[in-house]
């Protein structure tokens, strides 16, 4: 109820489209990598070999997604004439995209925490988000007047805080010594 408050009803509409989209990319970005870390990542005997499957995971996610969201920062004018008729709503596509990014590599760095039991953190992550999210939302649309690039605004926002409470909380889950050799049994496993 708050959006539909905020925002006029064509930006309401679009940012639900941008959200469909939104989460499609995520599926094609992220080839659905974390099914495989959660199959793969507990039947590991030592904490390296958790680490190579987690770290494999995190950077192969980090590099689509940025990826994607640089390219897609290219095209926001077109997806934005395709979706609405005019360039007017650009600014909306490019922090629907970023987001995206956000919320991937959030998601990913909350997983972690659920894969090593620590379900507190987990919590902790998600009241963060939803709290600084929500709030970060309100102020740029409201106080800042973004429309609904602030829905989006937010979203990052409060990804990049869950995101650096996860990656600190679970840092030791990572290394940057990546098996190639594991990401591609991982890919096999999950790709959709």
């Amino acid at each position: 109820p708050i959006y539909t408050r905020l925002l006029e009803p064509k930006e309401y509409g679009l940012n639900d489209i941008l959200v469909v989209y939104s989460a499609f990319a995520t599926v094609v970005v992220s080839l659905e990598i974390l099914q495989a870390i959660a199959r793969f990542y507990p039947e590991q005997k030592t904490q390296a070999e958790k680490m190579q499957i987690s770290s494999a995971g995190f950077f192969f996610m980090l590099r689509n997604y940025l990826i994607f969201a640089i390219v897609s920062q290219f095209f926001a004018n077109p997806i934005a004439v395709i979706l609405t008729g005019s360039t007017e709503s650009a600014m909306t596509v490019r922090y629907a995209m970023i987001a995206v990014l956000s919320n991937g590599i959030f998601s990913y760095l909350q997983a972690q925490l659920r894969w090593d039991f620590r379900s507190v953190d987990y919590s902790i992550a998600s009241i963060l988000f939803v709290f600084i999210s929500t709030g970060s939302s309100i102020v740029f649309i409201a106080g800042l007047g973004m429309g609904g690039g602030g829905v989006f605004a937010g979203q990052i926002a409060g990804a990049l805080i869950g995101g650096i409470f996860c990656f600190f909380r679970n840092r030791s889950a990572f290394s940057y010594k990546a098996r190639k050799g594991k990401l591609r049994e991982m890919l096999l496993f999950s790709s959709p």
